[in-house]
């Protein structure tokens, strides 16, 4: 509702992108000119359709603390500190969380090929993002007002869209954790530059090599 501050954001959009988006059309990706102003309308016109997602992953949450709470309790301790819990964990027990989000692919599977599209891409994403909330690695805490959980939808998109960018620039310190666990995985190129200071980030993005 602070107008001043959506102006800015808008403003701050436009002047980084130079008005360019991202859409998937079909299953590929395109780049358009849209002014900023109509994007967040678009956004504003979907919110419905966003809140029903939000809320699907409210009902699936409660019930992973009921059927993985063994695999969580095992790891607890230990799972922020790896450096691949791919390695840490053990596949049967990845795959056994893996088919709650109705992902029945082996670990070869997962690996970026040339003629897999964004939606292939998107749903290993999906279901590996939902895979270390089973686990709590980098989770946020959570919120009675539900922010989490729609921070969370919003992470997965993403890192969908990251996947086919060269760099991945975030502020948030457990996503780019998660990011990089992903990428690592799926042997997606994209590298995480995690911002500590928000002051230094017109500096680091000066440094990145285009």
């Amino acid at each position: 509702n602070n107008l001043e501050y959506m102006q800015i954001r808008k403003d701050t959009i436009a002047k980084i992108t130079d008005c360019h988006i991202i859409l998937q059309m079909g299953n590929v990706f395109k780049v358009y000119k849209e002014n900023p102003e109509r994007s967040f309308e678009r956004v504003l016109d979907n919110l419905e359709l966003s809140q029903e997602f939000e809320n699907e992953r409210l009902v699936k949450e409660a019930d992973r603390d009921i059927f993985f709470e063994e695999i969580y309790i095992k790891y607890r301790q230990d799972i922020n500190k790896s450096n691949d819990i791919f390695e840490t964990v053990s596949w049967e027990e990845i795959s056994r969380m893996l088919q709650f989000s109705s992902c029945y692919l082996d670990r070869e599977a997962f690996k970026v090929k040339a003629d897999m599209g964004p939606d292939d891409i998107r749903s290993r994403i999906y279901a590996l993002y939902n895979m270390m909330d089973n686990l709590s690695y980098c989770r946020d805490k959570k919120k009675r007002d539900g922010r989490t959980y729609r921070s969370a939808v919003y992470d997965i998109e993403h890192l969908r869209y990251a996947a086919n960018c060269r760099y991945f620039v975030t502020r948030d310190e457990n996503l780019a954790k998660r990011a990089r666990q992903i990428f690592k995985f799926m042997e997606i190129q994209a590298e995480v530059v995690f911002i500590s200071e928000p002051s230094k980030i017109d500096l680091i993005i000066k440094s990145l090599v285009l």
